[in-house]
């Protein structure tokens, strides 16, 4: 609480309520970036899907087998653990799920990516950065 109180001026009600807008402010701002994060991904993923078999001359999805290069690396390891956890996903579903047994699919994967993923895929337009980053 020590934040809230130094800028309640050690109001404690002030800094409660401060607490408590902070609280809402950020469930609202989760909300919103957990859409943005779907939106997002769904639309990155869309091009990828593309561009992946265009590069390869043929349908394939670019996170259950290997994408053809830069892809390949730039998204690997993230690759590997989303897939880790939709395996996990799919060992896990009861015998009553409809897809129980069903092998896993491009969409199973793609809902385990995280936002880390996507963001490691786009340039980094800093002033300072180099190739690499």
């Amino acid at each position: 609480m020590r934040p809230f109180l130094d800028a309640a001026g050690g109001n404690e009600k002030r800094a409660i309520r401060l607490y408590t807008w902070h609280s809402d402010l950020t469930s609202a701002v989760q909300a919103v970036l957990g859409i943005t994060e779907v939106v997002l991904r769904n639309a990155m993923d869309a091009q990828l899907m593309r561009w992946n078999c265009e590069r390869l001359g043929r349908n394939q999805s670019w996170l259950l087998l290997e994408p053809a290069t830069p892809l390949r690396g730039l998204s690997r390891d993230k690759r590997l653990e989303a897939f880790r956890r939709a395996r996990q996903e799919r060992n896990a579903r009861p015998r009553s799920h409809p897809r129980h047994g069903t092998p896993l699919n491009h969409d199973d994967v793609l809902a385990q990516t995280m936002f880390g993923l996507w963001k490691d895929l786009l340039p980094n337009h800093a002033p300072d950065a180099g190739q690499d980053q």
